[in-house]
């Protein structure tokens, strides 16, 4: 379960966000004061904080920079509550280290969905960085644990026996085959697929194979029996665990040719079903900003771009293969005066979120009006790696205060010239 903690004085906000949240089964430990948020975030795992901006005693902005001189942004997500609307508060809170902001005059369904999308994204950068973490290990022992072991024409029972001393302090199933029969699996085998070595070593080299995988897997074992190759052969796949549910595995296999009566295989498999996972959630990611309806583009730190998905493409009327590594001023218009690009690169190179309209300029020679919001992007080391723009267009809405301001100015000069006082009210029938 989920535990969020809940800073807020109003007795009724926080009553109804208590309610609101444990309805969604999430576990909530209320702070009227944010005192003692120290405190509480040492002695307890929270998963996000809802931090109210007005406290009493102390200002949410002053307990904003005590969680962050803990926890980075993606550790631990902050979401402010308040009724401010100024932007330059908002600015100073995201500066500060707020993941977002929201009005107290919320929606049920909005503050939900903000919840979801921040412990989502928190969810995947603690898997990325376990799996990552892991895999660096991983490949690390059996580096150590190649370059150690080298089977030659030497006495092979020793080098076998030397072998299996090894395989048990690696990560990975390791499985040794002698002249194409299995004899001997190392003791991982019942942590990642559940099955004690004696059980793994009755099954036929398919018996376990997903039935979608079986016929890759026995082209890649026959292929292996003809060529005699000693180059390392690397292969994905899944294999049933004994709870009867399936583990994708990416597994390398290694012949060598001791003499013409024996020939050894070593097959090292390793769990990837938490990075087949995370790389199927990054595909979805991928394809919702890719379809999003909104125009959206990521450039390096030079602003150079690197990315722009089809709405982007559209409305500037450029392919993607014309705008990547073009810088992004490709699209500027002489409207705005270089203080204006100043001070937006100022604030986005500085951490800070630029929200605002722009008039660029297409590539058909049209000018179009444009919100855009820019922020950076960070990595581990919160170092600015990227930038990121999401445009929309705004001709429309410009157009219609364009026709609104004329006719206001028609209708005072109109009253201007009237000689007498002009009553305007409202007529019911």
């Amino acid at each position: 379960m989920k535990k969020i903690l809940l800073i807020e004085d109003d007795s009724y906000t926080l009553e109804y966000i208590t309610i609101l949240l444990e309805n969604e089964n999430y576990q909530v430990v209320r702070d009227e004061e944010g005192k003692d948020v120290l405190n509480l975030i040492t002695n307890s795992n929270f998963n996000l904080i809802l931090l109210d901006y007005y406290l009493p005693d102390i200002q949410g902005i002053e307990i904003l920079k005590i969680i962050r001189k803990k926890y980075n942004q993606s550790e631990l997500p902050v979401i402010i509550l308040s009724s401010i609307s100024n932007s330059e508060n908002i600015n100073e809170l995201i500066e500060a280290g707020a993941n977002d902001f929201i009005s107290k005059s919320f929606e049920e369904v909005y503050l939900k969905s903000k919840i979801k999308n921040l412990l989502k994204l928190q969810n995947l950068n603690t898997d990325l960085k376990n799996v990552n973490e892991r895999y660096r290990v991983q490949v690390e022992e059996y580096k150590k644990l190649i370059t150690s072991f080298d089977i030659t024409n030497k006495k092979l029972a020793e080098s076998e026996e030397k072998y299996r001393i090894l395989t048990n302090f690696s990560g990975d199933i390791i499985v040794m085959h002698r002249n194409f029969k299995k004899y001997y699996v190392n003791r991982e085998v019942e942590r990642i697929l559940g099955y004690t070595q004696k059980e793994y070593l009755k099954f036929e080299p398919l018996d376990l194979v997903h039935p979608d995988d079986i016929m890759c897997v026995n082209n890649s074992i026959e292929n292996d029996k003809k060529i005699l190759s000693d180059e390392i052969n690397t292969i994905d796949f899944r294999m049933k665990h004994r709870n009867g549910h399936y583990i994708w595995l990416s597994t390398q296999i290694k012949l060598y040719k001791v003499d013409k009566d024996n020939v050894i295989t070593i097959i090292s498999s390793r769990d990837i079903t938490s990075r087949i996972a995370i790389e199927s959630e990054n595909k979805k990611l991928s394809t919702i900003v890719d379809q999003n309806p909104a125009g959206i583009v990521i450039t390096d730190k030079e602003g150079k771009i690197t990315y722009v998905n089809a709405k982007f493409s559209k409305s500037s009327g450029y392919s993607a293969e014309e705008l990547i590594g073009k810088k992004h001023s490709i699209l500027k218009s002489a409207y705005h005066d270089e203080k204006f690009y100043n001070n937006i690169y100022d604030k986005i190179s500085n951490g800070i979120n630029w929200n605002g309209e722009i008039y660029n300029l297409c590539k058909s020679g049209k000018y179009v009006w444009e919100e855009h919001l820019i922020a950076p992007i960070f990595n581990d080391k919160n170092e600015i790696i990227n930038y990121v723009s999401i445009k929309y267009n705004i001709d429309d809405k410009k157009k219609i205060e364009e026709k609104l301001k004329k006719s206001e100015n028609k209708f005072r000069n109109l009253i201007a010239i009237q000689g007498e006082g002009v009553l305007i009210t409202n007529l019911k029938e």
